[in-house]
């Protein structure tokens, strides 16, 4: 709910152009009346280009759904969080838009939180499942989670590794040592996978460490190469195995022979 404040018109716009922050002042239809000079400066626009800037107003009213609005300036990029209120000038009800600068701390979470959802829109859209985890999974994409049957929210409480048998644990733990103790920047293995119906399904994943200030995420890259193993075994089967009798054949006979 707003609250109402009485002011007379002139007296209000001086008093908002002393403050130290940008302020907005819109109408009921969403329109532009009046900003104070922070604000103008803030997006490097003149008083007459306030009510023609359209693209402007409606990253703020977008900015209220997303909680944060940042603009991209000389100084670099800066955060706010916006906070309305309602002002009557000259009777009329008018809405007045604060821009509150984040501390730097919040900035830093409103970049990350801008990353993250980057990152999840393009995975989003690769043909690759992708698994981000520490101790458990932090994200999977649509990809992955179809490889394996989980929801993401089912997999956000498991480790990747109780998707895997003994052995598949032991080779992915290897993996993620050589990354540690940084004799690789990525390493790949192929490993079983068993999935919510108890389908056995075969992966290749790679593997990547990311590092940030207090914490350590492995981003792993994981192909579905079921049909392909299957092909393999098939190619293989028909080298050293006989058509009709299904027992190795004379070049399978020649390699044991020379063994």
């Amino acid at each position: 709910m707003y609250n109402a404040r009485l002011f007379d018109g002139e007296s209000v716009k001086d008093a908002l152009n002393g403050i130290s922050y940008p302020v907005l002042i819109i109408d009921g239809e969403n329109m532009p009346v009046w900003a104070n000079r922070k604000f103008l400066s803030l997006h490097r626009m003149s008083r007459a280009e306030l009510g023609r800037d359209r693209l402007v107003l409606d990253r703020i009213m977008l900015a209220f759904a997303l909680d944060r609005y940042s603009v991209d300036n000389l100084s670099g990029m800066r955060y706010f969080q916006l906070v309305r209120s309602m002002i009557l000038l000259h009777g009329q009800k008018y809405i007045l838009i604060s821009f509150i600068e984040l501390s730097k701390a919040r900035r830093q979470q409103s970049e990350l939180q801008v990353k993250q959802v980057m990152f999840e829109q393009l995975s989003e859209r690769l043909p690759e499942g992708i698994v981000l985890a520490e101790e458990t999974i932090h994200y999977s994409n649509p990809v992955f989670e179809k490889i394996v049957g989980y929801s993401g929210a089912a997999l956000k409480s498991r480790r990747l590794g109780d998707l895997m048998d003994a052995e598949g644990q032991l080779l992915y733990q290897q993996s993620i040592k050589k990354l540690l103790l940084k004799r690789r920047s990525k390493v790949e293995s192929v490993l079983i996978l068993k999935n919510r119906n108890g389908q056995l399904v075969s992966v290749r994943i790679k593997t990547s460490l990311l590092m940030s200030e207090d914490s350590r995420l492995f981003l792993n890259i994981v192909t579905d190469i079921t049909d392909e193993q299957f092909e393999l075994e098939s190619l293989r089967k028909l080298a050293y195995f006989d058509a009709l009798t299904n027992i190795y054949n004379r070049r399978k006979f020649n390699e044991l022979l020379v063994i």
